[in-house]
């Protein structure tokens, strides 16, 4: 017999899923804080638990501020700047202090929207400790180093994630991180200073001093440390979580390869929780195999590694590849990696022997390798990836821009044959890989050799990014991908070529379409149609808008052609539907 809800969980579930739609559908959407509204308007059964969804997540202070007297407050200037009218009394307090212990997540200032410091100088002479005794996550990012100085007001005993952006040239600020665990929140768990922005900065020496007074961190994520500083992080004993997004110091400069792989020993077992491990650094590969030799045998899930090579970094860029390969296979634990995202932006390698290695980890389920130029997979190579990594959900071969040194960039590519292979990938549902959709030879072959690919099906498959593929005889193209991908619903491209999108459009919003209903057509008429066995999300014959395309194709009748490459439709397709 099932559990039966009372009131309080019903109403709680409702305002959960107004809540879940409202973070997942647009943030600056008002609806669903009306409806949360309505609903603590409705009845005192109903307030209580509205009221607390309603606060439970908000941007700045100023949502609190606005709740006191229309008289205290007022908004001025571009952009609008939140500032006090007159003093703030006890009664006009006590709103905000009715409210403030539902607030668990604070985030930055809505865009256009600041409060001035004087709001904060008033706050503080209020109440010197914590204004939301509640909060659980704090993100202090603030445009005026000032204001920064007021973050003690938000640091509650219970906050657990603490996400800060400092400013450059302001040591001290730094330094205050150090004091949090032991004076305002000692429970936090989540630690991540970011550092993106052009004025912004961190110094390495002094957030690596800073870390020592983080002992029970399970979520760290900083911009660059120090080698005293990674070694810190290695000592930790929950830490699950790393993430080291511009590291440049962690090589002291006056060691070298050899040196720095033997001082970076922390302990005879280094980072014991490591679960999941980022790495976006300017160090050379080699200093890179080095650092993964000092971790000694990770128990990584995840991993992730974005090289900014530099020009004198090319001469050996295929040795240290295939080198790099080689380690992360030895240093993980292949029976337990699920995600690799690997980013090299100029690869000069074989991929056959760079992944060869990689073919290790069976247990894989997403794969990402990006750089400048997409790499060529052979046949022979996707069948490789499918026999090794059975469980593959996600595989991306990621073009990071199509214009390398002001040419654009469309070889070497993939043919269509490869993506036979994939089909053997029965879990795979997205897919981005740039192909040859163009190629006579390859197109030959599919109209001669049916054989090949016609018992090859994948249902699984959702998504395919075509990036800068070039195509045509779309008609050719459409009916070979629905063979082997009969459940593909969305396609999307990234190329400039005007023709090459206007094709993969067609082919994704109407030729598929078309296919998949003349199928469900002859299923039905054979009796061999059972509800939505063979349905893949396409709804009708006409064209549709899928959340990857920025418009529609109107199909009007006419007559498509590619036997020259270049599409001519008798009726005008509208330019305002067309990429630029």
């Amino acid at each position: 017999m099932h559990h039966c809800l009372c009131i309080a969980e019903v109403v709680d579930l409702l305002c959960s899923g107004i809540e879940q739609g409202w973070l997942q559908d647009a943030i600056d959407d008002p609806t669903p804080k009306r409806t949360l509204l309505t609903l603590a308007l409705t009845c005192k059964t109903w307030s209580e638990l509205a009221l607390d969804h309603l606060w439970y997540d908000i941007h700045g202070v100023e949502p609190l501020v606005q709740c006191m007297p229309p008289d205290l407050w007022q908004f001025k200037g571009r952009p609008m700047t939140l500032i006090l009218q007159r003093p703030i009394r006890a009664a006009d307090f006590d709103v905000f202090r009715h409210y403030a212990p539902r607030v668990r997540i604070l985030r930055p200032s809505a865009p256009l929207v600041r409060a001035d410091i004087s709001l904060y100088r008033a706050l503080y002479a209020l109440s010197n400790t914590c204004l939301l005794p509640k909060l659980r996550q704090l993100f202090w990012d603030v445009d005026d180093p000032q204001i920064f100085e007021f973050i003690p007001l938000f640091l509650s005993r219970e906050l657990d994630s603490l996400m800060v952006r400092p400013f450059k040239n302001h040591i001290d600020q730094l330094s205050f991180l150090s004091t949090i665990p032991t004076t305002f929140s000692p429970a936090v768990s989540c630690l991540h200073i970011y550092s993106s922005l052009p004025e912004r900065g961190c110094d390495a020496q002094t957030l690596s001093g800073v870390l020592t007074a983080w002992t029970h961190l399970t979520d760290v994520k900083v911009p660059d440390v120090t080698l005293e500083g990674f070694l810190t992080l290695a000592r930790m004993p929950n830490l699950r979580s790393l993430s080291l997004t511009a590291l440049r110091l962690l090589l002291a400069p006056s060691m070298d390869g050899r040196n720095s792989s033997g001082a970076s020993s922390p302990a005879q077992n280094p980072f014991p929780s490591l679960e999941k491990l980022m790495l976006s650094t300017h160090l050379a590969m080699r200093e890179v195999v080095g650092l993964f030799q000092a971790i000694k045998k990770a128990r990584l899930h995840t991993l992730a590694l974005s090289f900014d090579v530099t020009d004198d970094d090319y001469d050996d860029m295929a040795e240290d590849m295939t080198e790099l390969a080689r380690t992360v296979v030895h240093h993980c634990d292949t029976t337990l990696l699920t995600h690799l995202v690997i980013h090299i932006p100029r690869q000069t390698a074989p991929f056959s022997a760079f992944i060869a290695p990689l073919l290790e980890f069976h247990a894989l389920e997403a794969f990402s390798f990006g750089g400048y130029i997409p790499w060529s997979i052979s046949e022979h190579e996707a069948s490789q990836i499918a026999s090794s990594w059975p469980n593959l959900q996600h595989f991306e071969n990621l073009v990071t821009h199509g214009l390398v040194d002001g040419l654009y960039i469309s070889n070497p590519l993939t043919s269509l044959l490869s993506l036979i292979p994939f089909t053997r990938c029965t879990q795979l549902h997205y897919l981005s890989l740039t192909v040859d959709a163009s190629d006579k030879a390859a197109r030959d072959t599919i109209r001669k050799n049916p054989d090949l690919y016609l018992n090859a099906r994948n249902r699984s498959l959702r998504y395919w990014n075509v990036a800068h593929s070039p195509i045509s005889h779309k008609e050719v193209v459409a009916s070979f991908l629905f063979t082997l991908f009969p459940a593909l619903e969305h396609i999307a491209y990234e190329g400039v070529d005007k023709s090459s999108c206007r094709r993969w459009r067609y082919v994704g919003e109407v030729l598929l379409p078309m296919l998949n209903r003349a199928r469900m057509i002859e299923l039905r008429r054979t009796g061999s149609y059972h509800g939505t066995q063979f349905s893949t999300g396409w709804g009708r014959v006409e064209p549709r808008t899928s959340r990857w395309y920025s418009g529609v194709i109107e199909a009007q009748d006419g007559e498509w052609s590619d036997e020259e490459g270049i599409d001519r439709m008798h009726r005008q397709l509208s330019n305002k539907y067309l990429p630029l």
